[in-house]
């Protein structure tokens, strides 16, 4: 399993998501709304499989405005045209790039820092894959 197909994977099921940018590498100036996907813990191969876990991360807006709190709010549902957990377990085998993958973590983020400074109200979500 390489690492990055499974970022594009990941963003190409995020891609129904509407009105945010997507990337599946970890830019460090990314336009916002945006959601990033980026490898976060890679496994060896055990039992003929191997457990992999990624990241999202989502930034909204500017923590000065009730706008990106909603949207992050919207993002963090379970369900809806702008949840990031349905618009991956739809198909959780990311069109078929890997044998299974789900949300097992979201979290709100109040204040996620660029390396500019900038702040974003954002999200995290861990997808557990299974190859």
């Amino acid at each position: 399993m390489n690492p990055a197909d499974v970022c594009t994977a990941i963003t190409t099921s995020l891609s129904v998501i509407p009105d945010v940018h997507l990337y599946d590498y970890a830019d460090d100036s990314p336009n916002t709304p945006s959601l990033m996907a980026v490898p976060r813990l890679i496994t060896s191969e055990a039992f003929d499989f191997s457990l992999t876990t990624f990241s999202v991360l989502g930034y909204a807006a500017s923590t000065a405005t009730r706008a990106g709190h909603l949207l992050v709010c919207a993002w963090l549902s379970t369900e809806g045209e702008q949840s990031v957990r349905a618009a991956i377990e739809t198909d959780n085998t990311l069109g078929g790039t890997v044998d299974s993958a789900r949300v097992v973590e979201s979290s709100y983020e109040p204040a996620l820092v660029l390396p500019d400074a900038r702040r974003y109200f954002g999200a995290r979500w861990t997808i557990e894959i299974l190859a």
